[in-house]
């Protein structure tokens, strides 16, 4: 289950995002690539981000308008440096041309999984891990990997009364 809240940046929201920001196990900064002001402010709100959340929260940045390559104020190379130098994931969108929205939320919500699933002791394909309590082969150690057998008890019938 996914809650999605877009603040779009606004002052009057901001109050509200810091109760938001708590719970959040992933988060989207989206700027607008043809205004280097929209870029400068990443900053900021990875700061704000990072005062309310967890440490392991995935966090993406998003450069938004690329079918206005033209009018690009905000190289990629540029963006893609600062969202590596962040433990960022990057990508570009065109929410116009509908251009790599669907990957964007589809890229967060696998790496969220990820996160959680190795935070909870399982590997990527959500299989968990099997915990040893003793030493392979050890007295005491169970072979997770044998079907289980009822013990039969000693001297007894078995009837089927």
């Amino acid at each position: 289950k996914l809650q999605i809240w877009d603040t779009a940046g606004q002052e009057r929201f901001r109050a509200i995002s810091r109760s938001v920001y708590h719970g959040a196990k992933g988060a989207m900064i989206v700027y607008d690539i043809t205004n280097q002001q929209s870029f400068d402010n990443v900053g900021m709100w990875l700061q704000e981000l990072r005062a309310h959340v967890h440490p392991t929260t995935t966090l993406f940045l998003i450069g938004n308008k690329s079918d206005l390559d033209h009018m690009r104020a905000v190289k990629k190379e540029v963006a893609d440096r600062f969202a590596r130098e962040n433990n960022m994931a990057f990508m570009e969108t065109s929410a116009l041309e509908k251009i790599n929205i669907d990957r964007a939320f589809e890229m967060l919500v696998k790496k969220m999984h990820e996160a959680a699933t190795a935070a909870s002791g399982g590997d990527v394909s959500g299989k968990p891990k099997p915990k040893a309590s003793a030493p392979s082969g050890g007295k005491g150690s169970v072979d997770l990997t044998k079907p289980v057998q009822k013990a039969k008890p000693a001297g007894k019938k078995q009837c089927n009364c």
